[in-house]
């Protein structure tokens, strides 16, 4: 494949993708039953293995958006050795971590599939594809070490050209291929895992959450300001808007 496939036609490629997983779960009713293989799914993972690899793959995540999105902030605290030393080790640390709860999730889900669960084959490339991620990532991070401060000149500036609908892909073609490979995978693992069993135990968490949150501002508000309540006040003023303009006519 060329660079311009790779890295100026496959990231739109990946937001049309998103954008129709996205509608499909505005406008469709998600299956009661993939709702409950996700929970099996689930299930077969053990709480604090859960736990680690949200916790190490957020702050992962969290690094890389902040390296995107303030390139400029990036270069700033990294100007004192100890603190991109800080960043570097801190970054390296959880990406380990991810890795080995990824590893560790793996194996559970391998084991209930031998005890009868069956995974799609979406499922499959994006744990494929999730552990490619994270492994090219490990090398960008050992063999081209400080990369928060090259990929703010380099990574950055090209996914900006990609928001202004004006790709330039030149310093990613020069890049090293691992974090070619990692800069690949990534817009291949958004366009997967919507598709992919996660999305519908992400969804049903979002979900739960909202359900949690409407209690909970349903509770906090004062009475006045329920639905009940709001209907009784408003019930005797339309029946008077009705009533003087049927007066007036």
């Amino acid at each position: 494949m060329t660079d311009s496939f790779l890295f100026i036609v496959s990231p739109y490629l990946t937001a049309a993708a998103v954008s129709g997983c996205i509608a499909r779960y505005a406008f469709t009713t998600r299956r009661d039953g993939d709702d409950a293989a996700a929970a099996r799914g689930a299930d077969a993972i053990s709480r604090p293995v859960r736990a680690a690899w949200r916790w190490a793959i957020g702050f992962v995540a969290a690094g890389h958006l902040l390296a995107l999105g303030f390139p400029e902030s990036v270069l700033r605290w990294n100007q004192q050795p100890l603190r991109l030393l800080a960043l570097e080790t801190a970054g390296l640390v959880s990406a380990i971590a991810a890795l080995a709860a990824l590893i560790a999730m793996a194996v559970r889900r391998v084991r209930a599939a031998d005890a009868g669960a069956v995974h799609s084959p979406f499922d499959v490339i994006a744990w494929t594809l999730l552990l490619i991620e994270i492994v090219s990532g490990l090398a960008v991070a050992l063999f081209y070490r400080w990369g928060s401060s090259w990929s703010a000149v380099t990574i950055a500036p090209y996914v900006q050209s990609l928001f202004r609908l004006d790709p330039d892909a030149v310093l990613i073609a020069r890049l090293p291929l691992a974090a070619r490979l990692h800069v690949f995978c990534a817009f291949a693992l958004f366009a997967v895992v919507p598709y992919s069993r996660a999305a519908h135990a992400l969804m049903a968490s979002i979900d739960r959450a909202a359900s949690r949150l409407a209690g909970r501002a349903s509770n906090a508000a004062p009475s006045w300001c329920a639905p009940d309540a709001l209907r009784a006040r408003v019930q005797p003023l339309r029946v008077r808007l009705i009533r003087d303009e049927g007066e007036e006519n």
